[in-house]
């Protein structure tokens, strides 16, 4: 049934679904992975989120700059807690050697590497990707692994897919094969056009992986060590950004990369669990809020494992 209804329809069960949960006396958690969806998902996506901030009991983001984000759109921002997004080394097993993972891919050992890994949707940016990389630098390759449900995108992704400049692994990457694209690349890129978590990012930086990324969102908090980052509204930002990756020795790229799994490794999940632990603890016991520190919380030194 509910894949008939419209976009104002699940705009009003939406609302429901909020007035209910008051209504019920819920405790409410919001983990803010994204403020509003990237794609449309009801009339007024943004009603609802702004609906959600101000019922909501505790709101949890993984970075300051997700705070700044719902400000500026007009959110409820009290009772809102950092907690970093965790790392995912040892999660999809050790990294490889590149040479070795380059043999089982069959890719050049010679070749640069740029890898784009993960679901293919239009707001993660792959066409201007690949038009960068295509213009820029078409001595490097390009390896696009993930899946596409978008038919047109998908179609366009294909024609690109010269087998060159442009590598186009179009399946779902099961969990046994991630270690092996990652630890093919030289770098990762995301060059995303919105976006407020990037589970992405951490996981790249786990294989200890460069990165090519804009300034949006949660990437704004990465160090400028740990990658080559561009300004979002410049239109020949990714462009410049992939050009210096390029032009930097293979030394320069490495250690960014290695600074990266520096800063994925300090968000340990036993820090986070028990900081998420501590809050959901604090609203199952009668008349108490979770522990804060003004509106936008986070992590003390010693909390975070630093």
């Amino acid at each position: 049934m509910f894949n008939l209804l419209g976009p104002r329809q699940y705009y009003w069960l939406g609302r429901l679904y909020l007035w209910w949960a008051v209504q019920l006396r819920f405790r409410i958690i919001w983990t803010v992975h994204n403020v509003i969806p990237h794609e449309r998902s009801t009339a007024n996506d943004l009603d609802l989120a702004q609906r959600l901030s101000k019922i909501a009991d505790v709101k949890i983001v993984h970075s300051s700059s997700a705070v700044d984000q719902m400000r500026a759109l007009g959110l409820d921002v009290s009772q809102t807690i950092t907690i970093p997004h965790g790392n995912y080394t040892k999660a999809y097993g050790d990294a490889l050697v590149r040479h070795e993972a380059r043999l089982q891919l069959g890719l050049g050992q010679d070749d640069f590497i740029i890898l784009f890994f993960g679901a293919i949707r239009a707001y993660k940016g792959v066409e201007d990707l690949i038009a960068a990389v295509q213009s820029e630098i078409p001595r490097a390759r390009l390896l696009i692994a993930g899946s596409c449900d978008d038919p047109i995108l998908r179609a366009r992704i294909l024609a690109a897919d010269d087998g060159v400049s442009v590598t186009f692994i179009d399946e779902y990457i099961p969990e046994t094969d991630v270690s092996l694209y990652f630890s093919a690349a030289d770098l990762v890129c995301l060059p995303f056009r919105s976006i407020t978590t990037s589970g992405s990012a951490m996981l790249a930086m786990s294989f200890g992986r460069a990165l090519v990324a804009p300034r949006l969102g949660a990437l704004n908090d990465l160090p400028e060590e740990t990658g080559y980052f561009y300004d979002a509204s410049d239109n020949d930002g990714l462009r410049t950004a992939l050009r210096n990756a390029w032009n930097a020795s293979t030394v320069e790229v490495d250690e960014r990369g290695t600074a990266g799994l520096r800063y994925a490794l300090e968000a340990d999940w036993t820090s986070i669990a028990s900081r998420t632990f501590e809050i959901y603890s604090a609203l199952t016991q009668s008349g108490r809020k979770p522990p804060r520190h003004g509106d936008a919380a986070t992590l003390s030194k010693d909390e975070s494992g630093d």
